[in-house]
């Protein structure tokens, strides 16, 4: 006879993993989708456990993903989230960075790369995004974009040269990394300058271990019916 709190364990989590969602987020475009020092989309919803993933393809030599706070939008956010830098290549994989969303509370974050052909600093030209902004009230996605334009103080973070992984309602297990194709799982890091962007390297896991964290729940979870039903 099948065991009654093993299955009901067994269809729990797979329901969970389901209800998993991953959002993307191109670094370095616009909302038309050409490269710009832009998120797109910059204003996402998400749920607790969904992943935002960051792929850093569009625009720029470098870029970062750096938490920061609604009253301060170009400036780091104390024990707050931060890829650092990673560099956008023209050709290869590019770099990939996962976080798990833990709240609904809004999150807000930037790129804090100084350097541009004109404009200024990449937040103060508006390259910020938020997770779960308020849609109405002082504290909007817009009001956050405004805040941030008018910035007339140097962007901070640019002593971050090593990411950061936990942040506050988020968080990342692995540096950012390009994908591998072959394993699922890759390695590498953002560390660098503020003009050169970071080098990448060899690791023993990266952000490819997130993408197939469903599947490998699913399968565990079909493992244990077969347990329970024997």
């Amino acid at each position: 006879m099948p065991s009654l709190s093993g299955l009901l364990l067994v269809f729990g989590l797979a329901a969970l993993v389901q209800g998993q969602q991953t959002i993307t987020v191109q670094v370095g475009q616009n909302s038309s989708g050409s490269p710009g020092f832009a998120f797109n989309p910059a204003n996402i919803t998400a749920n607790e456990g969904d992943i935002v993933s960051f792929n850093f393809s569009g625009m720029g030599s470098n870029h970062s993903v750096t938490q920061s706070s609604f009253a301060a939008p170009c400036e780091p956010l104390a024990g707050g989230f931060d890829s650092s830098w990673v560099p956008v290549s023209a050709s290869g994989p590019a770099e990939v960075w996962n976080l798990t969303v833990s709240s609904t509370s809004p999150i807000w974050f930037y790129c804090k790369q100084l350097n541009a052909p004109s404009g200024g600093p990449h937040c103060i030209q508006g390259m910020v995004g938020a997770i779960n902004a308020p849609t109405t009230g002082d504290r909007s996605f817009d009001n956050y974009v405004s805040a941030a334009r008018a910035t007339t103080d140097t962007p901070g973070g640019q002593n971050i040269t090593t990411p950061q992984l936990a942040g506050v309602n988020a968080s990342a297990t692995t540096a950012p990394g390009p994908l591998s194709t072959d394993s699922g799982t890759g390695g590498g890091s953002g560390s660098g300058d503020n003009s050169t962007g970071g080098d990448t390297g060899g690791g023993d896991s990266g952000n490819g271990a997130l993408s197939v964290g469903a599947s490998t729940v699913l399968s565990a979870a079909a493992m244990m019916i077969g347990i329970a039903l024997v």
